[in-house]
């Protein structure tokens, strides 16, 4: 379920290791606008991983631990709290680093999820987020959307296309910015990765974030009445659907799902909840794999 990681630690004696760590050549770190640079700051990368160090001892550790697993090359197949937990041990016996004092600051969540139609299919039909209009993401090789809030940004996209599989692969996650977001319990450690408890507090968040999506589905408008072809009209109008107020909102969201409910072909919201689901209780069942 986890993916994207930055997690940061202060610890001197860890900053003296890892200059000394024959997996990691450090240099100097620029400034990627002006080319200044900082000769306090040294970086590194491993494995997609990106390490930067400061000389008074902190350190940044950025970067995807599904892709790190995969040895750096991609991040298409499922990532199981086993292949959690045999990352955060290969980066302990590596780097020397505690996973109960890296605290995480940023965090990517989401599944990958195999569908019996084609992903384009479906994030061409994609509206808004919480009444917002979605983004065309820039994907290498993909294709995707999506919308990003102060705290924390939407990805839905197609994972398949991206790495050139023949299987749709359909992948939505919750990127969060601020991790306070993500839970009560602050500060979170890479520790807590493997806490069946978080998973069921990102599970819930992934569902709700869904639930606030809407999106149209194959129907035919001349057997609408008026009241819903005015409903149907109005979700897919994005100056109208921003000037509702949040009563008014929650009223046309639920009206507009039951009309998509009702007259919708494709039946995209049951299945694709039943599917996110049944990944998630996957993943956390683990799955004893090799990666690092």
């Amino acid at each position: 379920m986890f993916d994207f990681v930055k997690t940061e630690i202060y610890n001197i004696a860890l900053y003296n290791d890892l200059l000394k760590n024959p997996l990691l050549e450090f240099k100097c770190l620029a400034d990627v606008t002006t080319g200044e640079v900082h000769s306090d700051w040294m970086t590194a990368r491993h494995k997609n991983l990106e390490f930067n160090i400061h000389t008074k001892g902190r350190i940044e550790i950025t970067g995807s631990l599904h892709k790190y697993w995969n040895a750096g090359e991609h991040n298409y197949n499922d990532f199981t709290i086993d292949n959690i937990r045999e990352t955060i041990q290969h980066l302990e016996h590596s780097f020397n680093i505690e996973p109960n004092t890296a605290r995480l600051s940023n965090l990517e969540y989401g599944v990958n999820i195999m569908t019996p139609f084609d992903p384009n299919d479906f994030l061409k039909s994609l509206i808004c987020y919480k009444f917002q209009s979605f983004n065309k993401m820039n994907i290498k090789g993909g294709f995707g959307n999506d919308c990003s809030l102060t705290q924390y940004r939407i990805k839905i996209y197609n994972k398949g296309l991206q790495f050139n599989q023949s299987r749709h692969i359909l992948r939505f996650e919750k990127s969060i910015k601020k991790m306070e977001v993500l839970s009560k319990k602050h500060p979170v450690f890479l520790i807590d990765l493997i806490d069946p408890e978080l998973h069921e507090i990102c599970r819930n968040q992934l569902l709700a974030a869904f639930d606030d999506i809407l999106f149209n589905e194959t129907l035919n408008k001349t057997i609408l009445n008026k009241p819903k072809l005015k409903c149907y009209n109005l979700i897919n109008n994005e100056t109208e659907r921003l000037n509702l107020n949040a009563k008014g909102r929650c009223d046309y969201k639920k009206k507009f799902n039951e009309l998509i409910s009702q007259h919708g072909k494709q039946n995209f919201r049951p299945l694709l909840i039943d599917l996110i689901n049944e990944k998630i209780d996957f993943l956390k069942k683990g799955n004893v794999l090799t990666g690092v």
